[in-house]
């Protein structure tokens, strides 16, 4: 049976309680309480959002109920765009828990079809309710978002089905219906495992655009250029992104499409190439035959303290193994174990120069 309002309030605030104390990311990335499908609240004190939780979980009682005064809910709601996105929540916790185990003492029969509307009303209204700050828009539930910090990798599944990636410090969006599937990288790094779907699956970032096949994929965001790289299937350029009458150029397995300004361009990898662009997703990172400078630089993405290089006639030197992203001290051991460099810990940071 459908638990009410006044059930799912109780258990939506102690699991988000909960969530709140056990939530940990490692090497101090930026925490995130929201998960797929909603947006965070950067800056926003831990005990605000719980006293906002805890009044949308009460609203979304008495709505159930039918002893909401509604013009004092929309005077509340319509607060602040973190009121509205507390509502949003709350009834979506709501809905989640349509089918599970409550109570058998507390379960009854759901809400009338008028309360129900009621309550959909109010979350509609609250989703296109004007939010700014980076939290929702008027697309709210159109576009959905997800970030990783510094050091932190995440995976999610889309509503289609296929599956993406987060790296290090990334961010993106989507947006899917019965006509299309867009995905929006904003920064950083994805790999997508792209399932079949009603057409091919649109790869955006700003200034390029790709049209995905069903097969596997890695896309990173880098000096302003959109790089993919394609395991499986195939990446086609969007005539519309070039500005011009150019024909789209395609991709296929073991080729990159670049995106950048100008025309697109599609380069073979091999399979150390692929290896080494795909070791993030294992915890590791891969280097053969870099130079120290190229090596730290794709290091220094997912550490908190960076490694800096203080004597420029280090940055040459070639480096190559396979070690932990988010723990460089079997690397820095191995700089200072064969290649005669020191490596010491300075305002939490990693400070290279040469032995003396």
């Amino acid at each position: 049976m459908r638990p009410t309002a006044e059930i799912a309030a109780k258990y939506f605030h102690g699991t988000w309680r909960q969530s709140a104390r056990q939530t940990s990311c490692p090497l101090g990335a930026r925490t995130s309480i929201a998960g797929p499908g909603s947006t965070n609240i950067p800056n926003f004190r831990p005990s605000e959002q719980e006293r906002l939780a805890t009044e949308a979980a009460q609203w979304l009682a008495q709505l159930d109920l039918g002893t909401a005064d509604q013009a004092a809910f929309e005077r509340w709601r319509d607060q602040s765009p973190a009121h509205a996105l507390a509502f949003a929540r709350a009834y979506a916790r709501w809905e989640q828990l349509d089918g599970n185990e409550a109570p058998q003492a507390e379960q009854h029969v759901g809400p009338s079809a008028s309360r129900r509307a009621l309550m959909r009303t109010a979350l509609t209204t609250a989703a296109v309710f004007g939010i700014g700050g980076g939290l929702l828009t008027s697309r709210a539930y159109a576009w959905d978002h997800a970030e990783t910090g510094v050091g932190e990798t995440r995976k999610l599944m889309l509503p289609d089905g296929s599956v993406l990636a987060l790296n290090t410090d990334t961010a993106v969006a989507w947006k899917f219906n019965d006509t299309q599937r867009v995905v929006r990288l904003e920064r950083g790094e994805v790999a997508l495992d792209v399932s079949p779907g009603p057409g091919m699956l649109s790869l955006e970032s700003e200034g390029a655009s790709t049209a995905l096949s069903a097969g596997r994929f890695n896309a990173r965001l880098k000096a302003g250029a959109l790089d993919v790289m394609v395991l499986r299937g195939k990446a086609s350029s969007k005539a519309q992104a070039l500005g011009s009458a150019h024909a789209p150029i395609v991709a296929d397995a073991y080729h990159t499409l670049l995106l950048a300004t100008g025309e697109p361009s599609v380069r073979t990898v091999s399979k150390q190439q692929v290896a080494a662009t795909l070791a993030w997703q294992d915890g590791e990172i891969l280097f053969q035959d870099e130079p120290l400078s190229v090596a730290l630089e794709e290091y220094n993405r997912y550490l908190p303290g960076k490694i800096v290089i203080v004597d420029s006639s280090l940055s040459g030197i070639r480096v190559g193994g396979r070690f932990t992203s988010t723990d460089p001290s079997a690397f820095l051991e191995a700089l200072e174990a064969t290649l005669d460099i020191d490596a010491r810990p300075v305002n939490g940071n990693y400070v290279l120069t040469r032995k003396k």
